[in-house]
């Protein structure tokens, strides 16, 4: 079984780079997005996920954002541990 070396510098710089480009580009580009970030994010966190429905994949967005969007999010994730990573022998 071969074990992975993972780099945690690396990973976490990689890691918070994608998530700060995400949220600059979706507040700079979304209206929607920049009028939502004056509310309570704790009350509003509780009101999402106790209204969550766990019986189906989407969560409400369009069909690009679930199927394309988030599956590309989920890829980058993949490239930056695989890029990270080392095999030790």
């Amino acid at each position: 079984m071969k074990k992975h070396r993972i780099h945690w510098g690396p990973l976490l710089g990689e890691e918070f780079l994608d998530v700060s480009v995400s949220h600059v580009e979706r507040i700079t580009s979304e209206p929607y997005t920049r009028a939502q970030l004056n509310g309570h994010v704790f009350q509003d966190w509780e009101t999402i996920v106790s209204n969550w429905e766990w019986s189906h994949w989407s969560d409400g967005d369009k069909f690009f954002t679930t199927y394309i969007g988030h599956s590309s999010q989920g890829n980058v994730a993949g490239w930056i541990y695989a890029t990270t990573t080392t095999v030790v022998r």
